[in-house]
Parts: C-alpha cells; structure tokens; sequence
C-alpha cells in the first residue's frame, strides 16, 4: 500500500487493505493477517482466499457478508469475545469448515452464515437474541 494513501493502509506489513476511518479490513489475500486495531471484517474480504485457519484479533467486533465464504480450505475458527454479530453468510461455501467456536458475546448470528459447511454440531451461546435461517 502507497504510504501516501489517505483512505487504506495495510498496516504491519498485513498484506489487507484496511479503510484508515472505520479500522475495516475491507480486502485480505492469501499471505494477509488480521492486525491487532481492526475493528471489523469488511463484505467480501476474504471471499475465495486458501488459508486453513484464520486468526481473528480481540479488537474485531463485526464479520460482514461474505467475509470467509468460498474458503476451501479453511477448517476451523475460532471466533474471539469481542464479536457481536456474524453477517448473512459470513462463513457460507467453505466447505471444509468443520471446528467453530462461538463468543458467548455474540448476539447475532445472520441468515446462512454458515451454509454449505462441514460443521456437525455447534453450540449457540445463551446471548443469541437472532439467528438467521
């Protein structure tokens, strides 16, 4: 990222495109972290990316739609306390995801958020007020 960039930076040598305003991670590769400071998970970001794990920091409060969908290789994610919400299909299409574990912070989990995965059981934190179909 041009350092001179006013609008994204890709800081820690991240390789993301993160929006300097919201702190939203608005465009991840295969070779991106998320840093520490993020504060959400932009629509699309990691769409199609090939990691198998991910690592969500405690600053991350909200995944958008689409944000690890049609990740064929990801197995599992654990998603940190600070999390609130998951989007509509947040996680959908990755096929290979098995191991989930839910924040009993979160509050909503949106429509498909995880269709067409591996998952076999998952346990809904007592704090859910919605979740999608």
């Amino acid at each position: 990222m041009d350092e001179n960039n006013t609008t994204f930076d890709s800081r820690n040598n991240c390789n993301a495109a993160i929006r300097i305003e919201t702190s939203e991670l608005v465009k991840g590769s295969n070779s991106a972290f998320i840093p520490d400071g993020v504060l959400s998970i932009g629509y699309n970001a990691f769409r199609g990316c090939t990691m198998e794990t991910v690592d969500i920091p405690s600053t991350v409060t909200y995944i958008d739609s689409y944000a690890f969908s049609l990740m064929p290789k990801l197995t599992s994610i654990v998603i940190p306390e600070s999390v609130t919400e998951l989007a509509d299909y947040a996680f959908s299409f990755s096929t290979k995801l098995a191991d989930v574990v839910l924040p009993s912070s979160l509050t909503t989990i949106g429509d498909r958020a995880f269709e067409m995965t591996s998952i076999r059981s998952i346990i809904i934190p007592e704090e859910i007020s919605s979740v999608g179909h």
